[in-house]
């Protein structure tokens, strides 16, 4: 964990820490007590999660190596991946093929169905085809 919180910061969630731990203990709630620990424990480590994921860093000390996660390349390539096993399964409807959700909806009946051409499609295919939707979409956004 790479400190990502300034001084100011870490006031902060120490004044919210407390004033939660406070009204936790007058409202007996578990859920409230929680959250003003790790706003407590956030202000002690000098690193938040939230930061972290998206990127942010107000510790006047500069991290050499940021550690940012690309939300939208990720989520794209996700999307991408998701759109791609729908027309997978729409192709694999039209053929009489076995999807995987067909295979698992009804695994007992199904598995009876599994063909060579089924065995072809589930097994290469389909994970080529969704694997190279996924580098695509990464190639788009690691273009230079």
């Amino acid at each position: 964990m790479t400190k990502n919180i300034g001084n100011f910061d870490k006031l902060i969630r120490i004044f919210i820490g407390i004033v939660l731990l406070a009204l936790s203990f007058y409202s007996k709630s578990v859920i409230m007590a929680l959250f003003g620990l790790f706003s407590i424990f956030e202000a002690i480590s000098g690193w938040c999660v939230f930061y972290q994921l998206i990127g942010r860093n107000t510790c006047p000390i500069k991290n050499k190596s940021e550690n940012k996660i690309p939300f939208l390349q990720i989520f794209a390539v996700g999307v991408s991946i998701l759109v791609g096993a729908i027309i997978l399964n729409i192709f694999a409807a039209f053929f009489d093929l076995t999807s995987w959700y067909d295979l698992f909806t009804n695994f007992d009946k199904n598995i009876n169905k599994i063909t060579i051409d089924n065995f072809l499609f589930l097994f290469l295919i389909y994970p080529f085809i969704l694997g190279y939707i996924a580098y695509l979409t990464n190639k788009f956004f690691n273009k230079n």
